[in-house]
C-alpha cells in the first residue's frame, strides 16, 4: 500500500505543471487541487457535472496539514462550503469547511487538518468524496483516499491510453490517437463532460458576445486539445489555434485570462 503512495517528486512537479495550466484555461470558478471530477465544470449541483473516478486524485494522512485550492475567474466571488461522504457518493454530511469567505480572483488557497474518517468508497485505494461548493453557484467533487500509516502524495500517473475510430462522439479529433488519461477518468466521461462545457459557456453573456458560427468549433478544438494531451502531456493544440478561437468567440475582457495562448507551442 505505502508503494503505491510513493510518488515520485518528478511526477508531482508533473502534476502542478499540468492542473495549473488546465486551470487558467477552463472556466470561471473551479477547484484546481485536488483534481476535480470534472475539468471542464458547469454550474450544476452537486457536483459541477462531473462523474465519479475510480482512483484517489490525491492521498491524505489523518492527522496532517492539507489544503484546497480553488481559482476564480471573470465571476463567482463568494463563501465555499467543503463536505465529506466517507462512502464515495454524492451524500455529503460531513463538514470539513464551512462558509469560508474568499474575496480575489485567482488562486484561492483553503488549509485544514485532515479528519480522522475512514473511507470506504469501491476500489482497491478506499476513496471518500469531496464536495467544494460556493455560493456563487459553482461546484465541484473531487476523490481522496485518507489513511492513518501511509506516505501523503499525488494521485497515480496517467496512462497513455489509445483512443478507438469512434469512441468519442464530440472530440473526435482525438480518435486513433495515443493521449494521456488520469488514473481513474475515462475518455468517454471526459468527451461527455468537455461537450456539456462548451454548450453551457458559449450561452453566457458573461463569457463571450459572439455569434459566429465557427466559434464552437474552435471552442471544441482547443479544449479537447487541452483534455487529451499526448502522451508526453503535451497539449494537442497550438498557441495560433488558441488565438483563432479567443479572437472568433469574442470573449469578454473579463475572462479573456483564462485562456492563455502564450503558454503553447507554435502550430
Amino acid at each position: 500500500m505505502k508503494d503505491v503512495h510513493l510518488a515520485s517528486f518528478s511526477f508531482l512537479i508533473f502534476v502542478i505543471i499540468i492542473s495549473l495550466f488546465v486551470s487558467t484555461t477552463l472556466c470561471h470558478n473551479r477547484l484546481l487541487s485536488p483534481r476535480p471530477w470534472n475539468p471542464a465544470p458547469i454550474k450544476v449541483a452537486p457536483c459541477g457535472g462531473g462523474y465519479p473516478v475510480t482512483q484517489p486524485q490525491i492521498f491524505w494522512k489523518v492527522g496532517a496539514q492539507e489544503s484546497l485550492q480553488w481559482a476564480v475567474y471573470g465571476d463567482g466571488i463568494g463563501e465555499l462550503d467543503v463536505k465529506i461522504d466517507t462512502k464515495g457518493g454524492t451524500d455529503f454530511s460531513y463538514s470539513l469547511i464551512s462558509r469560508k469567505s474568499y474575496s480575489f480572483y485567482g488562486i484561492n488557497v483553503f488549509n485544514f487538518t485532515v479528519p480522522n474518517i475512514t473511507c470506504e468508497g469501491g476500489g482497491p485505494n478506499k476513496m471518500c468524496s469531496i464536495q467544494v461548493n460556493s455560493t456563487s453557484g459553482w461546484y465541484a467533487c473531487t476523490s481522496v483516499s485518507v489513511c492513518n500509516d501511509c506516505t501523503p502524495g499525488p494521485p497515480l500517473p496517467p496512462s497513455c491510453d489509445a483512443i478507438s475510430s469512434d469512441e468519442l462522439a464530440f472530440c473526435k479529433m482525438a480518435n486513433n490517437q495515443h493521449v494521456d488519461i488520469q488514473a481513474g477518468f475515462t475518455p468517454t466521461n471526459i468527451d461527455s463532460m468537455i461537450k456539456a462545457c462548451i454548450q453551457e459557456y458559449l450561452t453566457m453573456p458573461i463569457f463571450t458576445n459572439s455569434s459566429s458560427p465557427s466559434c464552437e468549433g474552435l471552442y471544441a478544438d482547443y479544449l479537447c486539445g487541452v483534455e487529451y494531451p499526448s502522451c508526453k502531456g503535451v497539449p494537442n493544440v497550438c498557441k495560433q489555434q488558441c488565438q483563432k478561437f479567443v479572437q472568433t468567440c469574442g470573449l469578454v475582457p473579463s475572462h479573456q485570462g483564462l485562456y492563455d495562448c502564450t503558454a503553447l507551442e507554435d502550430c
